[in-house]
């Protein structure tokens, strides 16, 4: 069994241009601290994490920030990212029998969780195409705003779903196609009694985010961390929750 970890990313976001090369660490960058995030979870290794940004001239300073720290990448359809997973599956010589897609907007992605399903799958479950959490009134984690989530994915499912993949939505999010036609089997895990928080977000889309994830990680000395420690900062700190509650309501899903 084996497999890959996709992190999804580019420079052209609307809302914060360039922000994969934003640092919000000391010297890491948004990409160092997702990728080295990622590494801390079980059956990673330099081969089998991969960004997977754009074919547009905007990313070239991302793949040339990538060659640099010798992180392996893949170029592909900017608009159709469903087609671009595809595009990297169907490329590699060895096609892993699943993959985890991750968005580079999370830097506070938990590698727990990401062992989670993993041990799914070689625990024996092989009956799913498709493996996440659920919130506790059973929303996929991929369409809330806690920004601590992956979802796992069956690769020949996911490429067999090519012919469903007939609507923007779908090329554009790459998932929905699994988890909400009814043509594939999902499983879902029950989040952490800890984040019953609705008020938790923790993605960077925005200036206002940048300088909330800046905080939030100097408070935790480092980039070495687990979610219990983020739950931790944010008790201490209701002003930051105070300030997601604010860009929930005004990003609602």
């Amino acid at each position: 069994m084996n497999f890959s970890f996709l992190i999804q990313a580019r420079m052209g976001s609307t809302r914060y241009p360039g922000k994969a090369l934003e640092k919000i660490y000391m010297d890491n960058t948004l990409i160092d601290v997702v990728y080295q995030r990622v590494m801390q979870a079980n059956y990673t290794d330099k081969f089998n994490v991969v960004v997977l940004t754009t074919n547009n001239r905007k990313d070239d300073k991302l793949v040339e920030y990538l060659e640099s720290k010798q992180i392996l990448y893949f170029r592909g359809d900017e608009e159709n990212v469903y087609k671009r997973f595809k595009d990297y599956l169907e490329s590699v010589s060895l096609r892993p029998d699943y993959f985890f897609r991750i968005c580079s907007d999370n830097p506070f992605i938990e590698p727990e969780f990401l062992d989670d399903l993993s041990n799914i799958i070689l625990h024996g479950d092989d009956s799913h195409d498709y493996f996440s959490h659920k919130d506790f009134d059973g929303t996929p984690s991929i369409l809330t705003h806690y920004g601590l989530f992956a979802e796992l994915i069956k690769t020949e499912s996911f490429l067999n779903a090519d012919k469903l993949v007939d609507n923007d939505y779908y090329r554009q999010h790459v998932t929905p196609v699994l988890y909400k036609s009814g043509n594939f089997n999902t499983e879902f895990i029950e989040m952490d009694s800890s984040l019953r928080d609705k008020t938790i977000r923790l993605t960077f889309d925005t200036e206002e985010d940048l300088s909330l994830v800046k905080s939030i990680l100097s408070e935790l000395n480092g980039i070495n961390f687990n979610f219990k420690e983020v739950v931790s900062v944010l008790e201490k700190h209701p002003e930051y929750t105070a300030k997601m509650k604010e860009s929930i309501e005004r990003n609602a899903k």
